[in-house]
């Protein structure tokens, strides 16, 4: 019966992992043999398997959160349009918002599944010196009308001489995801102020 007890180990993991719980990594078994050998390649397995549910995890958070602000400019643009009789240019003027919005929304998608597919050597590979007040004006320009519609008070502070190593597309969802929660939480009326300091040697973006 001892000698059964790795067989068992594994048939209880490869259980768990069809039921979609995290299984603990097998334990290893001594000796240079076919028990030890099919152990090792199964925790390789089980841990590319559980890196992989980790990433579509993140990536529907990621989804849901970079595909809720171009659709709620779009909503605010529409219906701003559609309270009262309006001339032709504030009609061109939300046409445009809709667009530019609904070309942002096939870019988002296309960075999500680009990203949904990388590793993270590939992200690295990607790094190149960034401005963040060039990202921070990107995000005021993406977020100012969303606040304005549900008449949020929306302040940002754009540093001027803040340089980094980073990937702009991750860096930018960050920073877009703290706002979209802010944006979220914060009823009609209140404050949302965005802004970059200086904490001795950090270097902190802060939304509140």
């Amino acid at each position: 019966l001892k000698a059964l007890k790795p067989l068992e180990d594994i048939a209880e993991a490869t259980r768990q992992i069809g039921d979609g719980q995290t299984a603990a990594p097998l334990p290893e078994y001594p000796g240079n043999n076919e028990i030890s050998m099919l152990v090792t390649t199964l925790n390789v397995a089980f841990q590319r398997y559980q890196y992989s549910l980790a990433q579509a995890r993140r990536f529907s958070a990621d989804a849901s959160h970079q595909l809720r602000t171009p659709l709620a400019v779009i909503r605010s643009a529409g219906e701003v349009a559609l309270s009262k009789p309006r001339d032709s240019a504030s009609y061109q003027e939300t046409l445009h918002v809709i667009l530019e919005e609904t070309q942002r929304l096939e870019h988002i998608v296309e960075q999500l599944l680009s990203l949904a597919h990388l590793q993270r050597e590939e992200v690295r590979k990607r790094f190149a010196v960034l401005h963040v007040g060039e990202l921070l004006q990107h995000i005021d320009d993406q977020y100012r009308l969303v606040a304005e519609s549900k008449n949020i008070d929306w302040t940002i502070s754009l540093p001027d001489d803040w340089i980094l190593t980073g990937d702009e597309a991750l860096l930018v969802e960050a920073i877009a995801n703290l706002v979209d929660n802010a944006l979220h939480v914060t009823p009609n009326g209140g404050r949302i102020h965005v802004q970059a300091l200086h904490d001795g040697p950090k270097r902190i973006i802060r939304v509140s």
